[in-house]
């Protein structure tokens, strides 16, 4: 089978188009691995190759599965229900809701309901310098949260 050979022109005017001109004619495209046109019928004896597809997107197919299981997971952990079941099947409000803000430099959040309505306050997560190595890290002061927890002086 014949290379392909792309060659440009040579009638070109303006600066720009000249160098762009003597770097394309630099660049050739060659085929590494010749590819013969047929008008022959396809081997359908041959289905490895189609097996193999076929195996590659199912997997692919099941790590968009897989990856919208644990991110369903990972919001239902974050989430608390607002009512809560009593022994008589009723459903009330619940008083206090504590929230965590997941991301790293996260918050604190204290929602409160009681007879005007539902209050919220945020509160910034406290947090200590360590020298980690050579650099200097950020991390949650465990002890100042539980500090903050304590002082909301939430029902049990």
């Amino acid at each position: 089978m014949e290379m392909v050979q792309i060659i440009p022109t040579q009638t070109l005017s303006s600066p720009m188009n000249r160098i762009s001109a003597s770097i394309s004619t630099k660049i050739r495209v060659f085929s590494s691995k010749p590819r013969f046109f047929s008008d022959s019928s396809v081997d359908l004896n041959d289905t490895g190759r189609c097996r193999n597809k076929v195996l590659r997107v199912s997997s692919k197919v099941k790590d968009k599965v897989s990856s919208a299981e644990l991110k369903e997971k990972w919001l239902t952990s974050l989430s608390s229900p607002l009512y809560e079941e009593s022994e008589s099947n009723d459903k009330r409000l619940v008083e206090w809701v504590i929230g965590v803000d997941p991301d790293v430099s996260g918050a604190l959040a204290l929602l409160r309901n009681d007879d005007f309505g539902c209050t919220a306050q945020v509160f910034d997560s406290p947090f200590v310098r360590l020298l980690v190595g050579k650099t200097m890290r950020r991390r949650l002061d465990t002890r100042s949260i539980v500090q903050l927890l304590r002082s909301f002086d939430a029902p049990p």
